[in-house]
């Protein structure tokens, strides 16, 4: 295909309105749980604002500058060493851009996962992974800053200087290596989520929030594969590196969706049932005794409880909005009305016998006997 920039322009223009939204309904879902932002939050945000960044500068070079074109045969030669010039500077900035914006989606993974599972037994390896993070973004951004001496001979190929890395091993080594991580952080929760007590619909519903990840990973191939097969003496520049970057935008746009939606529980929960998530329950019938009245119980949860629990969106997604009760009763009641389904069915427990416990109270003289 010797025109890409439709392809430029569909795969930038989607995704981003994708990360828009996502973005958006997170906010409207803190707002809604009155939950107080915290470090995934502005990590999220400055994911969106650098993947704007970089979807900008695309926009431009495909417009302006011929990126995803191959050049006429007539072009001038003043005209052609101009548009690579700019190209390379507007590459340059997209390198910044997408390093800033992958690092922040993973900060904004890894924070959450923190978050919720800071608690458990994946504690050390989200630690080892913000580290290894850390160190990824500092590493990329030192590389794309002394790829060329001066950075300024990277697309000014009119001053003196020289370039010690070669672009297409240096985008190979790097997104090989964040897509390592990527399989990693998503396999992070998968574990936690295995170890919960929950219906099968419920972890299947769970999981299925983290496996968007997955989407990240697949175009994170895509990228690996055109950097194998880009060729830094290519006379076509603005064509053969399209794709390339295109599929850049497409990967961090997905990975600031996949960050948002974990949390978008609230949102989720008017658009789908509760009693779906929880439809894989026991539906036999009990029978119950005939009088007493109903008894209460709620779990004592600790302070450590409470911040593993309270501030986890993916704990209230499989267990509905309202809070866990059991409730022992021996009230009459049909099984029909209790094989019918219902929230608070799900979460009763139904006594057949009454258990009586009768304490007597001693007098003065039986306690005398009792000590002899």
């Amino acid at each position: 295909m010797s025109d890409l920039q439709g392809n430029v322009y569909a795969g930038i223009s989607i995704t981003w309105g994708g990360a828009l939204i996502a973005l958006i309904l997170r906010v409207l879902a803190r707002r809604m749980t009155k939950q107080a932002w915290w470090f995934d939050d502005y990590f999220c945000v400055s994911a969106f604002l650098f993947a704007s960044a970089y979807n900008s500068v695309i926009i431009v070079w495909t417009k302006q500058w011929h990126l995803g074109r191959i050049f006429d045969e007539d072009i001038s030669p003043d005209d052609r060493e101009n548009i690579l010039t700019y190209g390379r500077l507007l590459m340059l900035m997209c390198e910044y851009c997408y390093t800033s914006s992958i690092a922040s989606s993973k900060f904004t993974i890894l924070f959450l996962y923190w978050r919720l599972f800071k608690h458990s037994k994946i504690r050390l390896p989200i630690q080892i992974m913000l580290a290894v993070t850390i160190l990824w973004t500092l590493l990329r951004i030192f590389m794309v800053s002394l790829q060329c001496i001066p950075l300024t001979f990277f697309w000014d190929k009119t001053v003196d200087g020289h370039c010690g890395i070669d672009s297409s091993n240096f985008f190979f080594g790097t997104v090989l290596t964040h897509f390592v991580m990527d399989v990693v952080i998503l396999v992070l929760p998968m574990i936690e989520v295995g170890n919960l007590r929950l219906r099968l619909g419920q972890k299947l519903a769970v999981i299925g929030l983290f496996l968007i990840g997955a989407l990240v990973c697949l175009a994170s191939v895509f990228v690996l594969v055109e950097s194998i097969t880009y060729d830094e003496k290519t006379s076509q520049m603005p064509h053969d590196t399209a794709l390339n970057f295109a599929w850049g935008g497409v990967e961090i746009n997905i990975a600031i969706v996949s960050a948002c939606v974990p949390l978008l529980r609230p949102i989720i929960a008017i658009i789908l049932p509760t009693s779906f998530l929880s439809s894989y329950g026991s539906s036999h019938p009990i029978s119950y005794a005939t009088h007493s009245r109903p008894i209460k119980l709620t779990s004592i949860r600790t302070q450590k409880d409470k911040e593993a629990d309270d501030s986890s969106s993916i704990h209230k997604l499989a267990v509905g909005q309202k809070p866990l009760q059991t409730i022992v009763s021996s009230h009459p009641r049909s099984s029909r009305s209790y094989s019918s389904g219902g929230e608070q069915d799900l979460t009763e427990i139904r006594v057949r016998n009454e258990l009586v416990i009768e304490v007597e109270e001693l007098t003065p003289d039986l306690q005398r006997i009792r000590r002899n």
